[in-house]
């Protein structure tokens, strides 16, 4: 269940994605086995540190997992919402970014077995984590 966010609850853990968009394409991180949700693909996402503002959490986690490194005016809002998993409540705020030219990813192999540009269309068949869809569908 996604409802949207209100800063009077309490939550579990607070995490930051993004929707990286280039032309038809996606970034889809693949979860490392080790990692929740290991074996499922989802776009970059990470834990906040304490004090740390949304946008740089993503910003951050972007440049650690794949290796972008982008500017804080080229994000966009997306959604700020709690969602129910596994009994606990956890706070998701996600950006939007286009991206122009693909970059090339570096990906670190502690967090992601995988990192790639996936075509849009094809998200939907892939194994992916719980509300993956929800999100890019509100960044189309």
């Amino acid at each position: 269940m996604i409802i949207e966010y209100n800063h009077r609850w309490p939550v579990d853990l607070n995490v930051a994605g993004c929707v990286c968009l280039c032309g038809d394409e996606v970034l889809l991180v693949k979860r490392h086995q080790s990692k929740p949700f290991g074996g499922m693909w989802a776009l970059p996402t990470g834990k906040l540190e304490p004090g740390e503002r949304t946008i740089d959490a993503v910003r951050r986690e972007l440049a650690e997992e794949v290796g972008l490194a982008l500017a804080e005016s080229e994000f966009a809002p997306l959604n700020d919402v709690v969602v129910a998993l596994d009994g606990a409540l956890l706070r998701y705020v996600s950006f939007a970014v286009r991206v122009h030219d693909k970059p090339d990813l570096f990906l670190n192999d502690t967090e992601l077995s995988t990192a790639r540009w996936q075509d849009i269309r094809q998200v939907r068949a892939k194994r992916t984590i719980p509300y993956l869809w929800d999100t890019l569908s509100d960044a189309l």
